[in-house]
Parts: structure tokens; sequence; C-alpha cells
């Protein structure tokens, strides 16, 4: 067993366990099933085995059944479970076998009926093999309960089909937990005991009784299905699997090696978890790309309630989109397991929902979706019509009057023209946000600078959340290679037209201008960015330092086809077109080695170790060779079965890759040039063109023919991630710093970033050629490209943190903030508050209580640290008066004089408490989710309301006194007119309880704290503009502040404070000077 690597996970979420080692291994709690259903198998001629939706039966069939009965000898088990060909192929082959059983597995018959109801060739076909006697094989039919009775059309032909028939129950309670207990273990059998996991009994308890049958409901929206009472005897076992992959997923980020009920808490619990597994991927689309979504939804799932899958130009032409919008928007959904894809790509593709279980929340979201655009579309045909009126009556004034008014209509008419003009701007705008962000940018600055209005100025803020790049730098022919000096502070380039440039950070214009003598392919710097190494078709390397002559002038003997610092930069290789490589001395380009390649041997390629003493290159032909640096000696040739195009090291130089036309990256031990490990993924045929290992050498990343990026464990070859995205090969790919995220390139003229999973993050729109190289920056925020079209670029990464850390507290449990927004106040678990300036993280002042902080503010005379029986803490500017929200409901108010009003008492916990900005009311919030207004002068509460189904977190006043903010763990915020009425906005921007929510200092946008994420966005309209990442758990608060209020500040319980400054909250003349500044450096 110790043999088998351990996969990322235990637990498979919704993916089927499959018929292999790994999988058997890991599954647990149908031992019972197994073995009736194999006894049942063997047995008989026929076996229909049925169970409801999700019940588990193909996990069952493969890694229960199948995989044990090929441990027999003699034994033959098939398995067929796609019915989207030709149905008959599942009984292709079968013949006669000496002294063996064939034992045939039809999985998901239902889908037979979907594809080739009325088709009587299959039943024919599988009676004929059944009445064979020289034919030893038993069929097992696995199908859906609800479609058992299509079956009596196959009774004709074979009258005993339902003669043997197994009924698969839901898991019970003891296989549930065997489900939970079973996978951990086993990974603990297979891990070393610093990486092994365990797991709360009390969580077990928990997610055996939140996914107990019944308990958790998807939408089933004009099903016409009765649910039956709860059993909680029985487990949903899909759901079992997606609540134990998620846990994990969270409790592996933040580095935690047990897996806790306090943790399914923080996530909304097993029904949260799950609903948000469809939700979270719909809120990543556009709104473009959700009507695509809802679109194709009418025809993935059937009225029934079954899936059936479809041809991306079938769901194209069904849904009235173009088909290249679809393969995207089909892509990002198999990347969240939403859909999956019968095959990587090309004509044949086609995509069904992922699991069962997801077919009716598909559907009911489809509805959701179409009743909320229905509204949507009415509310603006209401709108259309009344401007409509309004114009008419208007016109009819203007008819009237326009003889005395003349010169007024003119300049009035001016105006209005000018206003269209805007408006015609500002939609061409918006039409290139998808298709050309940087066009978009100079088409919104156009409209604003002709309207200053607000759909002007959003429209702008829109553009450039759109836009990632930030910098073009442009040559007079094709960028071959463009990289960061390791300080991530200047670019090098070099490009056709023989020139080398140096270009600082973010600006467009060259610092330095160098002459390569010919076409460059190769530039880059040494390890401390001192020196830049430069070689091309001139067949000359040179080093360059700080002045425009080179220091050295190295003869490569031919054109060369790359070159690298190597040993720490002390050595140089150069590698010729004619397969001559070279290896200098850097700091006096002494000549220390030469080897000749010739032939099928000649080396167009290759990678140095990081000690500088072995060189692997790739050529001609289907070896990789293995030369040593020391000697100039081929040590080894590696036998690939196609031809071979790429080599790289790991970072310790502990192995190595290579990859190639076959579709696998072969992993090699350096020591003994022994083969560790292949890594699969692509189908046949799919080359793979380019790959690396992670900065910590544990992840492998390769760029493939068929348009993706792949990504696997190194060590194990499990493949833990794929981006899809690519309309052509994707051809260059590079990790981030941290291992973290991934840069591609392609020869579609896109480059994308997404992180390790494989969820796809942006797409960095602008080149018009092939992508030659990506590279990402030394802190990862950063990538840089180089293309055809003459161009280098540079983006915004967008997969670090947003977030940037400015201090650190561990368990932190309060956050204030000062009045003028210039510091921060934090308290913790320990009973100590410590003051910050806003963005810095030396403490300007601490205070220590007894027992953990539980609320902090700024008072008048300094901090205010509260714990037990205080809750919460609010301070008015105008008044210096202090409330103090108690645990028994009471809120005591005291202020200068110390005379101390005391509102409300004997009731629920008063979580939050604030003033109005006059200080003449307070707002308090308690456990159960009830919201209440009292006037401080008279001591009258003027209302109570129910502003949420949980504990309110926080309250807050807009500047002007006339709306209300209050945020709550029942995931939601709303904004509400003090005067009373419904909610003006309800804000959903996040999948977990809030810790808190503020307004901005001008009163546009609200900031909410979430389960690990802050949102930004507009108070008017309650549409989100950000999301912020960068905390690893909850957070307890989130505000705006700094000099200008445009500071984001948040704490959160993983123990750190951040900040982001969001540029896009400002004005219109804000953001006009932001717009010109990125297009000055474009």
């Amino acid at each position: 067993m110790s043999e088998v690597p351990a996969p990322s996970s235990p637990y498979k979420g919704l993916a089927a366990f499959e018929d292999s080692g790994v999988d058997a291994l890991f599954f647990f709690g149908r031992d019972r099933d197994s073995q009736v259903i194999a006894a049942n198998l063997m047995a008989s001629r026929v076996t229909v085995l049925f169970g409801p939706t999700g019940v588990g039966k193909t996990s069952v069939l493969r890694a229960g059944v199948a995989y044990k009965l090929r441990q027999e000898a003699g034994v033959d088990v098939r398995i067929h479970s796609s019915w989207i060909g030709d149905p008959v192929e599942a009984l292709a082959g079968l013949a006669p076998r000496t002294g063996g059983d064939i034992y045939l597995m039809l999985d998901q018959f239902e889908e037979f009926f979907l594809y080739h109801e009325g088709d009587r060739t299959f039943v024919e076909e599988l009676a004929a093999v059944l009445r064979r006697p020289d034919l030893r094989v038993n069929v097992l039919i696995g199908i859906r309960e609800d479609a058992l009775a299509l079956l009596d059309a196959f009774k004709a032909a074979i009258p005993n089909l339902l003669s043997n028939r197994l009924r698969l129950e839901n898991l019970d309670r003891a296989g549930g937990e065997a489900a939970i207990r079973g996978p951990l273990e086993r990974f603990n059998e297979l891990v070393p005991s610093e990486r092994r996991v365990e797991v709360e009994p009390a969580l077990v308890v928990a997610v055996l009784d939140e996914v107990a049958a019944g308990r958790v409901e998807l939408g089933a929206l004009g099903r016409g299905v009765v649910t039956a009472p709860s059993n909680d005897d029985r487990i949903e076992a899909p759901y079992l699997q997606l609540v134990m992959s998620r846990l994990w997923e969270v409790e592996a980020d933040r580095g935690s090696r047990l897996l806790r009920r306090e943790t399914l808490a923080e996530l909304g619990g097993a029904m949260r978890i799950v609903e948000d597994h469809l939700e979270h991927a719909m809120a990543d689309l556009s709104p473009r790309q959700k009507d695509a979504a809802a679109a194709m939804y009418n025809f993935l799932v059937t009225p029934s309630g079954s899936k059936i899958a479809h041809r991306t130009r079938d769901l194209a032409g069904y849904a009235d989109i173009e088909e290249q919008e679809a393969a995207d928007v089909l892509r990002r959904l198999a990347a969240e397991r939403i859909v999956r894809a019968s095959s990587d790509d090309g004509a044949g593709t086609r995509y069904e929902i992922y699991h069962d279980v997801l077919a009716d929340a598909v559907a009911d979201w489809g509805a959701r979706y179409r009743a909320e655009r229905s509204v949507h579309d009415a509310e603006r045909r209401r709108r259309r019509a009344f401007g409509v009126a309004t114009a008419a009556l208007v016109g009819l004034v203007l008819v009237a009057a326009i003889a005395v008014f003349a010169l007024v209509e003119r300049s009035h008419s001016r105006a209005q023209a000018r206003r269209a003009h805007a408006r015609e701007l500002a939609a061409a705008a918006n039409s290139f946000l998808d298709v050309d962000p940087q066009r978009s940018i100079e088409l919104a600055i156009q409209a604003a600078q002709l309207e200053r209005g607000v759909h002007e100025e959003d429209v702008l803020r829109d553009a450039l959340l759109a836009a990632q790049q930030r910098a073009v730098y442009r040559a007079d022919g094709p960028v071959r290679i463009a990289r960061f000096d390791p300080s991530g502070g200047h670019v090098v380039t070099g490009s056709k037209d023989g020139k080398v440039r140096v270009y600082r950070v973010g600006s467009s214009t060259p610092e330095r201008i160098l002459d390569d003598g010919g076409p460059v392919t190769a530039a880059t710097y040494n390890g401390d960015g001192q020196l830049i190494l430069a070689a091309g078709r001139d067949g000359v390397a040179r080093i360059w330092g700080a002045g425009d002559s080179p220091l050295q002038r190295l003869d490569a003997g031919g054109p060369v086809t790359t070159a690298f610092f190597v040993s720490h930069s002390l050595r140089v290789l150069t590698i010729a077109r004619n397969g001559l490589i070279r290896l200098w001395r850097s700091n006096d380009g002494k000549l220390l080695r030469t080897i000749r390649t010739q032939g099928k041997a000649l080396a167009k390629g290759g990678a140095v170790s990081p000690k500088g003493n072995l060189l692997v290159t790739f050529g001609q032909d289907r070896f990789a060779r293995v030369y040593s640096l020391l000697t100039g000696l081929l040590v080894s040739r590696l036998e690939h079965k196609g031809l071979v195009q790429c080599a790289s090291f790991s970072p310790n130089g502990s192995s190595f890759l290579t990859c190639g036309h076959e579709g696998v990256v072969r992993v090699w031990s350096t020591v003994t040039d022994r083969q560790i490990q292949v890594l699969r993924g692509p189908e046949p045929g799919s080359s793979i063109i380019d790959a690396v290992f992670s900065p910590n050498g544990i992840l492998v990343a390769a760029a493939v023919a068929d348009g993706t990026a792949r990504i696997w464990e190194a060590r194990t070859g499990f493949q833990s991630g794929i981006m899809f995205g690519h309309s052509n090969p994707t051809t260059k790919i590079a990790f981030n710093p941290t291992g973290k995220a991934i840069a591609t390139g392609s020869r579609d003229t896109k480059a994308r970033t997404g992180l390790a999973s494989g969820k796809p993050v942006r797409i960095l729109l602008g080149h018009n050629g092939a992508i030659n190289s990506v590279a990402f920056s030394p802190d990862g925020r950063l990538v840089l490209t180089s293309s055809e079209d003459g161009t280098a670029r540079l983006w915004a990464s967008e997969t670090e943190p947003d977030l940037r850390m400015a201090a650190r507290q561990p368990s932190l449990t309060a956050f204030g903030l000062s009045a003028d927004g210039r510091r921060v106040i934090t308290g913790d678990a320990s009973g100590v508050a410590r003051v910050r300036e806003v963005g810095r993280g030396r403490v300007l002042r601490s205070v220590r209580i007894h027992g953990p902080v539980t609320a902090v503010a700024f008072g008048p005379r300094g901090p205010i640290v509260a714990t037990r029986p205080t809750l919460s803490l609010a301070v008015s500017d105008r008044t210096n008066r202090v409330a103090r929200g108690r645990s028994d409901g009471s809120v005591a108010i005291r202020g200068a004089g110390g005379r101390e009003q005391v509102l409300g008492g004997k009731g629920l916990a008063a979580t939050a408490v604030a003033f109005s900005p006059d200080g003449t009311l307070l707002a308090g919030g308690d456990s159960k989710g009830t919201v209440r207004l009292w006037e401080l002068g008279s001591g009258r509460m003027l209302r109570a309301f129910s502003a949420h189904q949980a504990a309110i977190t926080a309250v807050m006043f807009s500047p002007n006194a006339s709306l209300l903010l209050t945020a709550s763990a029942d995931h939601e915020a709303r904004i509400w007119d003090v005067h009373g009425g419904p909610p003006k906005q309800v804000i959903r921007w996040h999948f977990g309880p809030l810790g808190g929510a503020a307004f901005s200092r001008d009163g546009r946008w609200v900031v909410t704290a979430g389960p690990s994420t802050a949102g930004v966005g507009s108070v008017s309209t309650g549409r989100r503009l950000l999301l912020l990442h960068g905390h690893s758990r909850p957070l307890i608060g989130a505000a705006f502040g700094g000099r200008d209020g445009r500071t984001i500040i948040t704490a959160s319980k993983d123990g750190t404070i951040r900040v982001y400054h969001c540029d896009i909250c400002g004005g219109i003349d804000e953001l006009l000077q932001v717009a010109k500044r990125r297009l000055h450096s474009s």
C-alpha cells in the first residue's frame, strides 16, 4: 500500500468513483452492497440495479463491483455508460473466452431511452447475446428508479429481464460514517506523519445529521416531486462527499490538520455548501454569460429532470448565441464542475450536467434567473415608456414655445446632441468590455468628457475594472521574449528587429535600447539583476552591464536558439541552431566547454540543473539527452514515444521533466536518470508544448495543444487541475512565485491567468498575434507577455491577494476605526487591544484587560476596550457619548457629564450599536436579527423591525443619516430608509456569515466583511464591483478609511489586518485621471 500515491484529497466531491486502484482504496460505506451486487451479477444472466437519483450507482459499480471482480483470474469486466453514440458499441467485441466469464455492466441506462427511444436494434442484439449458449456473459443494467418502467419495452425480446432486480438504497448511517472516516484513515496510511489529518467526532455527527436523506433539497421547481419525510438513518452520498470535499479544501488552505465542526458552521452548514456549489460558479459569470448559461440550461435538463448531453454547436443554436460564446461559458462551468465534457475539445465535444443531483438545481437556477430577468426587463420597459411619455410631453411644450425660446432651444439642442453622442460612446465602450478593454477605456473617456453624468461614470468605472493592461512595450518587429529583473522593477524585451529594450515597470518609454546585431531569441537578467544576457541569429551572445556597450561577446558558433545564465550566474550556456553547445565563464568570457550535437541528436533547446552540472537537451527525435557539463560527455539517452519538445529542472535539482508529442509529462530522477512519474491527462494526440515545475517543486503545469493547461502533483502524478479557455494550442505556461497560480499564452492571441486548481481568473485581451512568452513578476501581482504583434504587455494578474497585509495579531475578536479614518484598533482573545496607523504594522498603543476583547472603539479620551457583558460599542463624534450594547439586551449610554441613559433591556443580546452622525439617534441590533431605532433626547423607541434571520453583526448610518446599513450572520447586508419601509437594497455578495459592513465617507459605497473576502459595491444599486481576497478565515470587520477615505481596512480571525486602496471608488474626475494614466502607459 505504501507504493500507492496519496491523492490531494481523500474525498471526491461530486465526481464518481472510478474503476481504479486509488479510487477503490478510498471507496467506503458500500462493502455489503458491493458484495450483494457482485454475487447477483455472477449468478444471474441478467440483473437490474435501480435506485433514486444520486444514490451512487456508478461509484458502486465501478469502485465497488468492477474493481473487485477484476481481481479474479480469467474474468473480463466491461462497463459502458455513454449512450450518446451507437448503443450497439456496448456489445462490440463480445466473443467466447476459454474458461472465462464476461461481466457486462450497462450503467446510466436511463440515458439510452433519452437518445434512442424506439430503437429496437440494440435490444434485439442484447437478446441475441443473452441467448448464445457458447457465450458466458452476464449482464447488469444500472438505471434510475424513475426510469425503471421504461424497461417494459424490452420484455418482449428478453422475457426474464426484470426477474432479478436489486434496489440500491441511500447510505445507512454506519455507511455514511465509514465514508467520512475511512478515506481519511486511508489517506493517513499513505502520507508521512506530519501530513496526517484528523477529524473531530462532533463534525462526523454534524455532517451525518445535515446530509440525512431529505434534509438537503435542491430546487425541484415545476417537477411535481413529493418530498418524503426525512429518514435520519439514510445519508445522501453525493452531498456527503461534496461537503467533506469543501471542508477538506478550506482546512488545507488554512494549513490545518484537523477537520473541525467550527469550519462547517462558518461555511453555513451542509445545505449552504451544497447550494453554494452552483451559486458560487454562477456568481463569477458576467450578466451576458449568465444569459447564455440560462438559455443553455433549458436544453441540458429535460422537463422530467433528466440530464441530457449536447454538442457545443447545438447548444449555441438552441440558445441563439454565438458558438464561441457558448464554448467559453461551458468551459468555465466545466472548470467549476457544473457541467462535464465528453471529450476535451473538437467538433464532437458534448456537454452535460456534471451530476444527477445538480439537474434540478440547475433548472431551478435557470427559472429564478429568468424570473428575475423578466422583472428587470419589465422595469426597464416601464422606465422606457415613462421616458417616452415624458419626452412627448416635453416635446409638446417645446413646440408650443418654440417661437419664443428659439435661441434657448438651439442651446438645448446642442446639449442634447452632446448628451446623445456621449450615450453612444458609452454604449460603444460597453460593447468593447469583453473584446478590447483598452478600447473600452478610450471610448469611456470620450463619453465622460462630453457628459459627466452618472451613466458615463459607471461605464468608465466598468471599463477600468475590465482592463488588466498596465503598460505596452513596443518594438519594430515581433517580440520573442520578455522578462522581469529579480527585483520586479525593470523589464527586458528582445525582438526580431535586433534590439534589446529595457523599461521601468509601468513606463512605456524604454530607458535603454541595446543593439544585439540581429533578431533576438534570448534575453534575461542574471541573479542580482546587474547583468543582461541576450543572443540571437547573429551567433553572438552578449553580456551587458550598466553601459551601452557589451561587457562580453561570446561566439556561439551559429544562430542561437537559446541562452541563459547558469551556476548562480557564474556561467553562460548557449545552444546554437547547428547543434553546438558552449559553456562560458560570465565574468571574463572564457570558453569552458564545447559539446557538439548532430543528426537526430542535434539540440534545439534544453535546461541546466540548478547546480550547473547537468544539461538536458531535446531536438530532432524522441530522445532527451543528459550531458555532464563538468566533462562534456553524454550521460544518458531517455526514450519517449514521440518527439520531445521541452525540458525543465525542479527547483532543488533532484528531478527534471520532459514533454512532447506523446501527450504526457515524464519526471526523471537526476541521480539515477530513471523515470519516477508519468503525468497523464490530455487525450492521445494532444501534444504537450511546454511544462514547468512550481517554485516549491510540488506541482507541474503544462501547456497542451488542445488549448488547456494541466496541473499535477509531481510526486503522486495526481492531476489536480485543468484550465480550459484557449481556442488554439496553449504554447507557454508559468507559475506565480507561490505556486498557487498560473499564466498561459496561446496562438489564439490571448493570455490567461488562473489558479493552480484550474479555476480561471482573467483573460488578458490586447495582443493581435500569437503569444511568445509569459512571466510573473517577483511579487506575483503582474504578468508580462510578449507577442508576434510587435509588443510586450504588462498586466494585472489578479491572482494575488487584493488585500495587502498590514499587520498581524493572533485571535482577533474586535475591530474599530477612528473618526478620521487614520487609525485602527483591534482586540483579541487574550485581552489585548492594539492601536495602529492605517496601513502600517507599528503599534502606537496597547491596552490590556481581563478576559477576551468583545468590542473596541475610539472614545473622546482614547481607546475604549470592552469585554463581557458588553458586546458592542459606539461613539458619537458630535456629542462624545459612548453606547455599550450588553448581553442582556440593554444599551447603556454615557456622556461627558457621567449621567447614564439605559435603553431596552431584558431581551436578546445587543450585538451591534451605532449613533447617527448628529448624535440624536441610536440604532441597535440583537442576536435574532431585530433592529431598533431610538430618539435619544426623549429615549423613545421610534421603530423596531425584523431586519435579518440571524444575529446582527453591524449597524451604521449613512453620512447624511437618511439610510441605515445592517449586516448579519444570515449572509446578507441590507440598506434601509431610516424612516421605514422595506429594504432599499439587499446585498447577497457572500456565501457565509458577515462579520460587519460600513458606508464609505461619501456615502456612495458599502464594504462588507464576508467569510473570507470583502465586498465593495454601490449603495444606490446594490451592485457589487469588487470582491477582495487575502484572508483565509472569516472577517470580523471592514471599513473605509485613510486620508482620502478610499482605503479599505479589514480584520479577520486569521490574525491579519489588511488594506486595499480603491482607485475606482472616486468620482468622475478621479476616474478620468486613473484612466488617462492607464492609457498613457499603453
